[in-house]
């Protein structure tokens, strides 16, 4: 444990006091203390003049061949025979993941038959290991012919190792492969509801809702409760996948059923659709938050803020801020971070007060980037903003996250006043311009 704090003074300091105190150490403890291999057997026969056990001399070879010193090991593996010590499970488990690393199967598959003449008796863990191996080089038909031979032997595939192989599986670009997988697994055991939700990630990334839904069909029938993980393991497989109307498909589905959200779950859609340029869908998923009670950490929270000052999204950035006020925040720190991040961007060296008017606010920022352009066209492009804010349309959202959106926000209805505010000594009521010939704002 203080090795791998990097308290190796300490350690040290522990294993001389052992020392002193006439107590002996064994493989593991020579480990702790960076000694392993074949110099730690070497340490604990002629320093300390202990016999190694079965489990010393496995410990030490799987060091050894962790550490690529294949030499060593072979060295170990015959001493360890001369001290009457037969190869167990343990031995040959470690010996056939070491070629299995290598991706040589053929050697493996050697060592799994010397042990079956050596009677003795493969675990699961070994299976496990080598149909891992076949799988990786989507050898189906030996993995197979191996999950066969463990149903033969009676060896029960355990909840890991069933997760093992279709993690490995799901690796595959075929996604047919997990899915031949999963059926043959079916065919042994019940599979357990984290294998399911596993195979399902997978076939969300490749295959559109009628597929899902078959295999939310057999968990059914194994009588697996189909929760926010499942929809969370369709949604996430789905978004990785590239299908973002799927993962609004199945979002809506889990809403429907009752089931909300996580923060998890909920930061991922947002940031999905926001890579993918879908703005409005992105603000529209930001409202669960709100919706659903969720609390946004920062980095949410300076997210969505930094993606409506960049795409002009002012209306839905004063919405923002008056939903975090409404969940506790202090939102105008958070306004000032932005403002202080637009005018480093910008190269703008003003004082920002976060109490100010948010039109003001705006106004004054504006001014601040047309300085050398007349008042007039300042006036202009103050006032095609205002009137292209007026034509934001709620349509624009899903209908079902207009439903919810409309639930708690009255301002929605009742639009804010954003006429009569003064800005920085303009009266937006005495602009008068042609709006034909209004500028965008850039």
């Amino acid at each position: 444990a203080l090795q791998e704090m990097g308290k190796r003074t300490e350690a040290l300091h522990f294993f001389d006091q052992m020392e002193l105190e006439g107590i002996k150490p064994d493989s593991s403890t020579l480990e702790g203390i960076g000694i392993t291999g074949l110099q730690a057997l070497l340490k604990l026969r002629n320093t300390y003049k202990v016999t190694p056990n079965h489990a010393d001399f496995n410990t030490c070879m799987d060091q050894a061949l962790k550490e690529s010193k294949y030499n060593d090991a072979m060295e170990i593996l015959s001493y360890m025979q001369e001290s009457g010590f037969k190869p167990n499970v343990s031995t040959y488990s470690i010996l056939m993941n070491a070629h299995i690393r290598q991706n040589d199967m053929f050697r493996a598959m050697e060592l799994f038959t010397a042990m079956k003449n050596d009677n003795v008796e493969p675990d699961d863990y070994i299976y496990a290991s080598l149909i891992d191996g076949f799988l990786a080089q989507n050898n189906v038909e030996q993995a197979f012919t191996l999950v066969d031979h463990m149903f033969e032997s009676k060896v029960k595939l355990n909840k890991m190792t069933v997760n093992r192989l279709i993690d490995t599986a799901s690796k595959s670009k075929d996604p047919r492969l997990v899915q031949r997988v999963f059926e043959r697994i079916e065919r042994l055991t019940i599979p357990n509801k984290d294998a399911c939700e596993r195979v399902l990630w997978r076939i969300a990334q490749s295959y559109d809702v009628p597929v899902v839904e078959k295999y939310l069909k057999i968990m059914d029938k194994h009588n697996h409760m189909i929760n926010r993980e499942t929809f969370t393991a369709i949604i996430t497989g789905a978004s990785k996948g590239g299908n973002l109307p799927q993962t609004r498909y199945w979002y809506n589905l889990m809403i429907k059923r009752g089931i909300s959200p996580d923060h998890m779950l909920l930061s991922m859609m947002i940031r999905a659709h926001a890579d993918a340029k879908e703005i409005n869908k992105t603000l529209s998923l930001w409202n669960d938050f709100h919706y659903f009670s969720i609390a946004p950490d920062d980095d949410d929270i300076m997210y969505v803020l930094k993606l409506c000052a960049e795409t002009n999204h002012w209306r839905d950035e004063i919405r923002i801020l008056g939903q975090l006020k409404e969940l506790g925040y202090d939102a105008d720190s958070y306004k000032a971070k932005i403002s202080e991040q637009q005018q480093s961007n910008n190269g703008i060296e003003t004082k920002t007060d976060p109490d100010e008017e948010y039109y003001e606010e705006y106004g004054e920022y504006l001014k601040a980037r047309l300085a050398n352009k007349s008042v007039i066209k300042a006036k202009e492009r103050i006032q095609k903003w205002v009137r292209d804010v007026a034509k934001i349309s709620s349509q624009k959202m899903d209908d079902n996250a207009k439903i919810r959106v409309e639930q708690w926000t009255p301002y929605r209805k009742h639009p804010l006043p954003i006429t009569g505010r003064k800005q920085r000594g303009v009266d937006v009521n005495e602009i008068e311009v042609d709006i034909n010939g209004a500028n965008d704002l850039g």
